[in-house]
């Protein structure tokens, strides 16, 4: 990976974060764990996930042991389920990096057209420009852990992950970002990822 930004700051000491990042990819889980092993943090992860994931394998049943948060999109118990998940990560006092995309699912313009329509038909009926890469974000449980854990983060970390190979040029199409199982074969061998970060202090947002 390629980082840019406020990584110097952030690598240099460890901090309690909300982690918010653009979702395209499979590899974006991987990302988040390399930038938190710079800090020393990769065992402080704590993931708000879609409730389908609990259903993997092992995998499922180690995120909600862990204090992974799942919801359920457009449920209204949504934000009752994060603000409870905060509370006992309040309550654990254990140092924390939260990490949310709020886009709620992948940027996939091969596959999930729908998803996209649905983004920009959304910036239109509320008279804003629509997003060309990325989704609008649902803003629910990042608002409310950000109330809930006010106390108890230093910083919020707004990370943008850019894929090359992105953009088919002939034929003027966006394409998928490279899936976990492609990144780590021979199918891909692109330059490294570039990494925007950007970090915020708590003092700098409006609550």
């Amino acid at each position: 990976i390629y980082v840019h930004g406020d990584y110097e700051k952030i690598f240099k000491k460890k901090e309690n974060v909300l982690y918010i990042s653009n979702h395209q990819s499979s590899v974006d889980w991987i990302i988040t764990n390399m930038l938190a092993v710079h800090q020393g943090s990769l065992g402080h992860i704590r993931y708000v996930l879609k409730s389908d994931l609990k259903w993997i394998p092992f995998y499922g049943f180690y995120f909600q042991q862990h204090g992974c948060i799942y919801v359920r999109r457009n449920d209204k118990g949504d934000i009752d389920r994060v603000e409870k998940g905060m509370r006992q990560i309040e309550y654990n006092g254990l140092p924390v990096w939260l990490v949310i995309f709020p886009e709620g699912t992948r940027f996939n313009p091969i596959n999930n057209q729908d998803a996209i329509q649905r983004s920009r038909l959304f910036a239109q009926e509320k008279g804003l420009v629509p997003f060309d890469y990325v989704l609008y974000p649902r803003t629910g449980a990042t608002v409310a852990a950000i109330k809930a854990l006010k106390h108890k983060l230093d910083a919020v970390y707004d990370i943008t992950i850019m894929y090359n190979q992105t953009y088919d040029h002939q034929q003027q199409i966006r394409l998928n970002a490279p899936s976990m199982a492609g990144k780590l074969t021979i199918i891909y061998r692109d330059p490294p990822i570039p990494i925007s970060i950007l970090g915020l202090k708590l003092t700098e947002l409006e609550l």
